[in-house]
């Protein structure tokens, strides 16, 4: 969650001269399918969970407003 609200507000400070900004932040995880991880560690997979989803979805317009 630290990471991602850090994230978050890189993205909403960021805007180089010739306008590039950072337009979003991807997850990788954490509710990637047991059988089909590669190389994830299996005790960082998580069962899908609607609130925490909620929360990852929720926490960069928090951070960067």
């Amino acid at each position: 969650m630290r990471a991602l609200s850090g994230l978050a507000k890189l993205a909403a400070e960021s805007e180089a001269e010739d306008g590039a900004r950072l337009l979003g932040i991807h997850l990788e995880g954490p509710f990637i399918s047991h059988t089909k991880r590669g190389v994830h560690p299996p005790e960082f997979l998580l069962e899908p969970d609607l609130g925490l989803f909620d929360r990852l979805f929720e926490l960069p317009r928090a951070a960067s407003a």
